[in-house]
């Protein structure tokens, strides 16, 4: 199936930095701009202006290198281990009414938590201690609202991001 395809003007000196950043991923500067656009396009689609969202993701990074995390206000007033995977089952859920890439924003969200770390299509989630203790319950019970497979190996969790388990 042939693409009919349009122009587009962009600076020259945009064109280059587009060009070096494409270069240093190891993608043609089409796809990267093609990668951009997609992005934009599935942003819109959602309700979200990418402008705004680039400037919130760039300070969100530059917190997160100060040591920030972002957790659900409510975590704060849970009690117990238990309330906490209860909050977490029902943030899994109402992500996956939203979102139809709901595994992947999982995946990145516990791997920024670092008590997650990828093997092959499933993530680990380790054993840990306060207050990490709160955040892996949160994980757990969010890979739970979202269906997905969750094995145990001793205290290693297991969640198998393709699986997911009949609703």
């Amino acid at each position: 199936m042939s693409k009919s395809r349009r122009s587009v003007a962009i600076d020259e000196e945009i064109v280059e930095e587009l060009s070096k950043f494409s270069d240093d991923r190891g993608m043609t500067l089409a796809g990267y701009i093609r990668s951009m656009f997609i992005s934009a396009i599935q942003a819109e689609r959602s309700g979200f202006y990418p402008p705004n969202m680039l400037k919130e993701a760039l300070g969100y990074e530059t917190l997160k290198r100060l040591g920030f995390i972002f957790v659900p206000v409510s975590i704060l007033d849970a009690q117990s281990e238990e309330e906490i995977e209860n909050l977490g089952k029902d943030l899994g859920k109402a992500l996956a009414e939203l979102s139809p890439n709901a595994s992947e924003i999982f995946e990145r969200y516990a791997l920024s938590l670092k008590i997650a770390f990828p093997r092959g299509s499933s993530l680990l989630i380790l054993p840990s201690r306060n207050p990490e203790s709160k955040l892996r319950s949160l994980l757990i019970g969010m890979a739970i609202g979202l269906g997905l497979k969750i094995e145990k190996e001793g205290e290693i969790v297991i969640v198998r991001l393709g699986d997911r388990e009949p609703q």
